[in-house]
């Protein structure tokens, strides 16, 4: 989206200087340009839709990038249009190559084709990044907990160096762990729903850092690395999946002490439409 035939004024107190044109727009880094964006685009979703999916079959969902969500065609074209209106109001075109579009079905095939509406043909896809997570078209964990893996082995290289400094202790190499590597798997992991696949995968990377900061053992003159449960001994089984448990349970305090008339406290105790498949669910 960009900025076009945009009119601004200072506010001073209670005092409001006369409008001005903007013209030439503002550079992407100036810190003004979020501002702005920021801004009028809280003024188009406030005229739009504000109720969560919950409640109605179309929501907009706003925070950097805009995601507009829909149980169905119809009401995403619906969504979509009333979205474009209010945007042209305010000077906000559509950037049709930056949109995206995932349809996620429990069952059935799923339409591969791009979503066309009025003009516009929005590309199809199996997942994207939205604020640093990815969604895919499954609704699985996998391939986020994947690309998190990977980024965390980033991560740990680069603090290499930090960690195999001799005059620290085991205790400082931890803080640098827990607050400079863990997080980079741990990110939003209040609300991931993990498989016991997943789970062991999230450990088994854990423990391999773990163990480059404990060492390995003498045991009857013979060095070895630390077993499983020997790392399990020294972190006070506390591991990393523990810990993600651990924020969940944070995370529902935090929601149950939230006013009743918020919407997520409202979906703690939201009984969803329809009825569950009949079949097993996910290990």
């Amino acid at each position: 989206m960009t900025l076009q035939n945009t009119e601004a004024s200072v506010k001073i107190e209670n005092l409001t200087s006369e409008p001005f044109s903007v013209s030439s727009g503002v550079h992407q880094r100036d810190p003004l340009s979020a501002t702005m964006y920021n801004l009028i685009l809280n003024l188009v979703i406030k005229l739009n839709l504000r109720r969560d999916i919950s409640l109605k079959l179309k929501q907009i969902v706003a925070y950097a990038d805009v995601a507009l969500l829909a149980r169905s065609l119809k009401a995403v074209k619906e969504v979509f249009h009333k979205f474009q209106n209010e945007a042209t109001l305010v000077g906000l075109n559509i950037n049709e190559d930056k949109i995206k579009y995932v349809q996620i079905k429990r069952t059935g095939t799923k339409d591969i084709t791009h979503l066309k509406i009025d003009n516009f043909a929005f590309e199809n896809v199996e997942n994207f990044n939205y604020l640093g997570s990815i969604l895919n078209a499954d609704n699985k964990m996998n391939i986020e907990i994947a690309e998190r893996i990977v980024k965390d082995n980033k991560a740990c290289y680069a603090n290499a160096k930090l960690i195999k400094l001799k005059f620290l202790k085991r205790n400082t190499e931890m803080i640098i762990y827990k607050m400079m590597i863990r997080p980079v798997v741990t990110y939003s992991s209040e609300i991931c729903t993990l498989t016991a696949k997943d789970e062991n995968s999230v450990r088994i990377f854990d423990r391999q850092i773990l163990r480059k900061i404990f060492g390995p053992v003498n045991v009857d003159n013979i060095w070895r690395i630390h077993n499983n449960m020997e790392i399990d001994k020294l972190i006070e089984g506390a591991d990393i999946v523990r810990f993600i448990k651990a924020q969940r349970l944070k995370l529902l305090g935090h929601i149950q002490r939230m006013d009743q008339a918020r919407p997520t406290r409202k979906l703690l105790d939201w009984k969803p439409m329809g009825t569950r498949p009949v079949e097993r669910p996910r290990q």
